[in-house]
């Protein structure tokens, strides 16, 4: 009995010390200085601890064998130093740990990034909209390329960037208000928008607060997907809606240079591209279409930091092209797209593994960041299991 109760126990400490660690591996503001694998490390290592294959069929282990070839070449290909090689190479543990882990994980995951989100947001509500003046601290960015400082309060920060204080973005703890609005939707998709769940209301206002352009879009693709087919009121309530904030922003904001630079800007469609699209920089785009494409390299690219120098402080697919090739970047897309076909099928569920996937890389590319990974990788486990218990109930 004793042995059973310690062995519960430690599993459950192991879940919430990955859970923890992967927050922290965003990383939070605290620790943009330190800039370091430890908390990946304590990851993997758990990760490593709870590796079964026993309960894996041939195919499973086939898609195993391709994810793990895929970023060893990434990490030989792309790594500056043999710390990052080492530390690439070793992503891949997080493919032969126990599925049920991994659930499990990203569930606590879930509650201490929605718990820790929810302090951020009212400290967030109580300064920047309702205007009480609360202790704060200006620190460097993460992003040396940056220009801006950022203002540190207890449960999130900010940017001194012009515009910041007149039209407020939720960033959180973290550097881009982009951080909060991708993470939020990727999460949020994955546990199928479910708000009746108390622990996903702060991470659904955290990414409405972001007033990040991944999160709308993924959040509309999922209503269109999910909810219209068989509750069409929502359209009508939705309609309505914008109605009421396109004849409140008609009346009130229409000349204001704020609201227009950051919200009403970003939804314009103008030269095949929508102009809320900012993750590329200095010019690249047409050093990339005039140049890149039409060379030798556009196949097996340029090499490890490239990208920083073509599209300096910017996050691109295009970056990922740039260093590694358009051969490379295909395979490493493919292999996800299908692991996902492989588990889902043709399915709702697909199509949304396949809305999450390819709206991260193209506009967040960290294909070596390990929350990125764990949150592109699980959602096939989660809706998995999703489709079982669909399968068993009716």
């Amino acid at each position: 009995m004793g042995t059973g109760i310690s062995k519960i126990n430690s599993y459950n400490i192991e879940l919430w010390i990955f859970a923890i660690c992967l927050v922290l591996s965003i990383p939070p503001y605290f620790l943009w200085q330190l800039s370091s694998p430890y908390f990946v490390i304590g990851c993997l290592l758990i990760a490593a601890k709870h590796a079964k294959l026993s309960d894996r069929t041939a195919n499973d282990m086939f898609f195993m064998f391709l994810l793990t070839g895929i970023y060893f070449f990434y990490g030989f290909l792309n790594s500056t130093s043999l710390q990052g090689t080492l530390y690439v190479c070793l992503i891949p543990i997080l493919f032969y740990a126990d599925r049920k882990f991994l659930t499990d994980a990203f569930e606590k995951f879930v509650y201490v990034f929605s718990i820790t989100l929810a302090f951020s947001i009212i400290q967030f509500i109580l300064v920047q909209i309702l205007g009480i003046s609360m202790p704060a601290k200006s620190i460097q960015p993460l992003n040396k390329a940056k220009q801006a400082s950022y203002l540190a309060y207890t449960f999130y920060v900010t940017t001194n960037q012009w515009g910041a204080d007149i039209l407020p973005r939720f960033f959180g703890y973290y550097d881009e208000p982009g951080v909060v609005g991708t993470l939020s939707g990727l999460i949020l998709m994955t546990r199928k928008f479910n708000l009746k769940k108390l622990i996903n209301i702060p991470i659904f206002i955290g990414g409405l607060l972001s007033f990040s352009l991944f999160f709308y879009v993924i959040a509309i693709a999922y209503t269109l997907i999910f909810v219209l087919s068989t509750k069409i009121k929502y359209m009508v309530l939705t309609l309505i809606f914008c109605g009421i904030l396109y004849g409140f922003y008609h009346k009130y904001y229409q000349d204001n240079e704020v609201i227009n630079r950051y919200i009403i800007s970003r939804m314009e469609y103008e030269n095949g591209n929508f102009s809320g699209n900012n993750r590329t920089h200095g010019g690249m785009d047409a050093w990339y279409k005039t140049y890149f494409e039409n060379s030798d390299d556009y196949y097996f690219g340029l090499g490890a930091g490239a990208s920083q120098i073509y599209n300096p402080g910017g996050a691109s697919y295009k970056d990922i092209i740039i260093n590694c090739g358009i051969v490379f970047f295909a395979a490493y897309m493919g292999i996800f797209t299908l692991f996902g076909f492989y588990n889902l099928k043709f399915s709702k569920e697909f199509l949304l593994y396949l809305i999450m996937l390819y709206g991260t890389i193209f506009q967040r590319p960290f294909i070596d960041s390990f929350v990125y990974i764990f949150l592109l990788y699980i959602p096939v486990i989660y809706l998995i299991n999703n489709q079982n218990r669909e399968s068993i109930s009716n």
